[in-house]
């Protein structure tokens, strides 16, 4: 059941339901709205796909996710949200309770 549905994409999802995996759980790190677009679109009918149970963005170090965007290039917004202390954890999981 654990999947990181950016490295399956869309067409990942029916070969789920072709082997017969009904539910997966999205571990992080994808593009989260990507992720609840595909868990509404299933839920309504109109896409073919297991029950996706999503945990929302990776909450880590600021500075690895600076690491990380500095080695790969690539920007992480959206899919990893910097925590340094217990209030920024706080915050944060609020905030992915009120988009999810």
């Amino acid at each position: 059941m654990h999947v990181h549905l950016e490295r399956v994409g869309e067409v990942g999802l029916k070969l789920f339901i072709a082997n017969g995996v009904t539910g997966i759980r999205e571990m992080g790190g994808g593009d989260f709205a990507q992720i609840k677009l595909w868990r509404q679109k299933i839920y309504e009918g109109s896409l073919l796909g297991p029950q996706i149970k999503a945990s929302g963005p990776i909450l880590e170090s600021p500075r690895f996710i600076q690491t990380l965007e500095r080695i790969t290039g690539k920007s992480l917004t959206g899919k990893r949200i910097g925590v340094g202390t217990g209030a920024d954890a706080r915050v944060a999981v609020d905030l992915i309770e009120i988009f999810s």
